[in-house]
């Protein structure tokens, strides 16, 4: 079987994330800068001092940043949900490395697992796509695994002639984590009027399993205000405006999904004691302080919770049958080879909505 070392690429994305409390970005591109050739951070507007934190905590310089009109997200809920999906492919269209792994900013690599990496690509060339384990540690210091990350073989799909990316699942019609074959786009025009296209497409399917383990942190920094703040942006972006699912107060949203200050706050040293990577004990050091959720942020469904939760489902099951214009509602596909202009303007689109919520 031959082998060959084949070089190895990253594309993340990240926005403001030292000011969002977004701190696990820090671990992260330090753990994969150590093994990767080239990092690719696809900037959704940065106008906090992240990236000169980030120097400054790497010591690397194998990592860049990359921007553009483009890959800006915007604010205030004025972004599209696929604005993650539009940001790695861009980020993809950039990278020249044999193989890429897809990674969000607080997927920190566990380098102990790379060993022999590298010779397995090498000698397995005609695979486009593989995965990885990912998982996470709970607040007693076990890991779990949750679903995998993806890696693309740059290299053979662009000799092969493959458009390929991330966008909606055309099974589906919902945005996906996995990467697609190209089929279809949609456009659109932004709240900064920029004009921006969303891909569909089929699913491509993973050709092998790599012996390879990212750590996922997401909120393991935050304040618990950040935290709601976030997952209500992104359930008004997401589930509201995109998918047409009811909205949520931010009292209801707490209660139901059982987040709490109390009871998931550790001291320093007991987090310092977990088998956290080198890269995150690091960071913990650092910047960990008695106001973050750390990792226990949920406490056990009550019934009263479940109950809600129910009412929840039917409350959107009602929305769906309302008049509110979601994106999915008027957004018009085309093939790729059609050369349209765009087709939906966000800023008007998500006006009309925000009268809607205000009445309905």
């Amino acid at each position: 079987m031959k082998s060959r070392f084949p070089s190895i690429g990253v594309v993340t994305t990240s926005t403001n994330s030292f000011s969002r409390g977004y701190l696990a970005y820090l671990a992260c591109l330090d753990s994969w800068c150590k093994w990767a050739d080239h990092v690719i951070i696809v900037d959704g507007g940065t106008s906090d001092d992240s990236y000169e934190i980030l120097k400054q905590w790497t010591q690397r310089s194998n990592w860049e940043v990359y921007h553009s009109p483009t890959t800006f997200w915007g604010g205030n809920g004025l972004w599209h949900a696929a604005q993650w999906t539009i940001n790695t492919t861009e980020g993809l269209k950039k990278l020249e490395t044999d193989w890429a792994f897809i990674i969000n900013s607080d997927y920190v690599l566990d380098l102990r697992t790379v060993h022999g990496v590298r010779k397995t690509l090498g000698e397995n060339e005609e695979a486009l796509y593989a995965v990885f384990r990912r998982v996470k540690l709970t607040n007693e210091g076990n890991f779990y695994s949750v679903y995998p990350g993806v890696a693309l073989n740059l290299k053979k799909l662009r000799e092969k002639g493959l458009i390929f990316g991330f966008g909606v699942n055309s099974q589906t019609n919902q945005l996906s984590d996995a990467p697609i074959y190209l089929r279809q786009q949609t456009r659109f025009i932004d709240a900064n009027k920029s004009v921006k296209t969303v891909f569909r497409g089929d699913i491509m399917k993973p050709d092998m399993s790599l012996d390879l383990t990212s750590v996922v942190y997401g909120h393991f920094f935050f304040n618990f205000d950040q935290l709601v703040d976030k997952l209500l942006d992104f359930w008004l972006v997401y589930q509201v405006r995109y998918a047409k699912r009811a909205t949520k107060s931010r009292r209801m949203f707490i209660f139901e999904f059982g987040l709490t200050k109390e009871g998931s706050i550790l001291p320093k040293h007991v987090e310092l004691a977990k088998p956290h990577p080198p890269e995150v004990k690091k960071l913990i050091d650092h910047f960990y302080r008695s106001d973050m959720i750390g990792h226990g942020n949920k406490l056990k469904p009550l019934p009263v919770q479940k109950a809600i939760r129910v009412y929840q489902k039917i409350r959107s099951i009602i929305f769906q049958k309302s008049s509110f214009p979601s994106v999915q509602d008027v957004q018009r596909w085309e093939e790729l080879n059609l050369d349209a202009g765009p087709t939906l303007d966000l800023a008007a689109l998500y006006a009309r909505q925000d009268e809607y919520l205000k009445f309905g």
